[in-house]
């Protein structure tokens, strides 16, 4: 294989002794095979992020999928073309000395998280972390999840933290806009035209003051009353899909509502004099009949905005101390990792299994297969055991009386061979 980026990127150890990885390469990635074909590889690679309740893709672009799979696998902000997201983030810099602006785009490939040369992109345990240097500002944009810490537990937001300071001898005006789309999709069906689907989805828009929360309450549209009837209902297809929010956290910043474009959008104007850094963060999600924004915001409040969630992910990764050779010790870190972070909570069968992933389940939106399900959770059984357990009541669960294990599963529980009868 031939890759045009030659160097992509270097590994390194943070602050709190956890592997961490800096993508030095260009996008749109290019690499080609030897006979000159292009390999089968997203132009925008992305890391993976999550908990049991959900799953966060950041892409090196500051792009980021958020995805659902408690029931069946969803994106809450599908973007324009299949496996996308569509969040987008600008920051206008303005100088009252010199009586200039200028406006930049934190996201997309043709960002400035896209250039190299001024953007750093790191991802560690729990975060994507972009650094950006101007002229006259530096910029951290960081997006941190905790770690579940029981089978069913997690909470299904992030946070995303911006730290800004000004570098100038000028004061300095900042205007920053943080903003994702609501736009519900069956990965199992983004392949297929919105229009030519069985259900489409309704966004009615909430304004929560109790909260200082805004977002759009999802419901599924449908001509088949059966597939409504309830939640707990065995569905080939989704009907009950979760809702999307953003909270504030820091004050004297506002979230807002564009209803015409279904978008929410967290913003903050300020003054920054020179050598002065300002924080802010907002909270962005989605929620459920089970798990409402209240009971989020007050598990994610011990975030630290100077060490993210590192302390509970520390409670979760094992330190492998046996181990001497270092960079083998990384490497299982980081693989307890991304287990960890793609472990999923099946709300039906009431268990957490870890997915095959990147085709199965992230691709064709189907949770397959057994087998993949099982190999996944063997490490578990050495370093938690609680979710290897899991795994193996989720498999027993999907068991049929007569023994056959069915090999896949969409929608929301329901369970097939799918024309294959494996050795499962």
């Amino acid at each position: 294989m031939n890759n045009k980026n030659k160097t992509i990127g270097t590994w390194a150890l943070d602050k709190n002794d956890f592997p961490v990885f800096e993508y030095t390469g260009k996008i749109p990635y290019k690499a080609t095979c030897k006979d000159g074909s292009p390999v089968k590889l997203p132009e925008d690679p992305w890391f993976l992020m999550g908990n049991y309740q959900f799953t966060l893709f950041s892409h090196i672009s500051g792009e980021y999928e958020l995805i659902t799979g408690q029931r069946s696998w969803g994106r809450m902000n599908f973007g324009k073309k299949p496996n996308s997201g569509n969040n987008q983030c600008k920051i206008t810099i303005s100088n009252p000395s010199s009586n200039q602006n200028q406006t930049y785009n934190l996201v997309g490939i043709n960002s400035l998280s896209g250039n190299e040369e001024i953007c750093k992109r790191k991802f560690g345990i729990g975060y994507a972390k972009y650094e950006y240097s101007l002229d006259e500002v530096e910029i951290s944009r960081s997006l941190h999840i905790k770690p579940s810490a029981n089978i069913d537990g997690g909470s299904p937001a992030f946070i995303v933290t911006f730290e800004i300071k000004n570098t100038s001898k000028n004061e300095l005006q900042i205007n920053l806009g943080e903003s994702l789309n609501a736009n519900y999709s069956e990965i199992q069906f983004q392949y297929i035209p919105e229009n030519s689907q069985q259900v489409q989805f309704e966004y009615t828009p909430f304004e929560d003051l109790k909260t200082d929360s805004v977002g759009f309450n999802i419901k599924a549209k449908t001509k088949d009353p059966l597939l409504t009837r309830s939640s707990k209902d065995i569905s080939m297809v989704e009907t009950f899909p979760p809702s999307l929010f953003m909270s504030k956290i820091s004050e004297n910043t506002e979230i807002v509502l564009d209803k015409e474009n279904r978008t929410v959008t967290g913003k903050a104007q300020f003054e920054l004099a020179p050598n002065h850094t300002k924080k802010i963060c907002f909270m962005i999600g989605f929620f459920t009949e089970n798990i409402n924004i209240r009971s989020i915001q007050e598990d994610l409040a011990d975030f630290s905005i100077e060490n993210g969630f590192a302390s509970h992910w520390q409670k979760v990764i094992p330190t492998f101390d046996s181990e001497s050779d270092p960079i083998i010790k990384r490497e299982l870190k980081w693989h307890a990792y991304c287990l960890e972070s793609m472990a999923t909570y099946s709300e039906y069968y009431k268990e957490t299994k870890i997915p095959q992933g990147t085709i199965y389940d992230y691709d064709w939106g189907k949770h397959a297969s057994a087998r993949d399900n099982l190999q996944h959770a063997l490490p578990c059984v050495y370093y938690n055991p609680k979710l290897a357990k899991s795994t193996l009541r989720y498999i027993l669960k999907r068991t049929t009386a007569f023994g056959e294990v069915r090999l896949i599963e969409y929608g929301n529980g329901y369970a097939e061979h799918e024309g294959y009868f494996t050795s499962d």
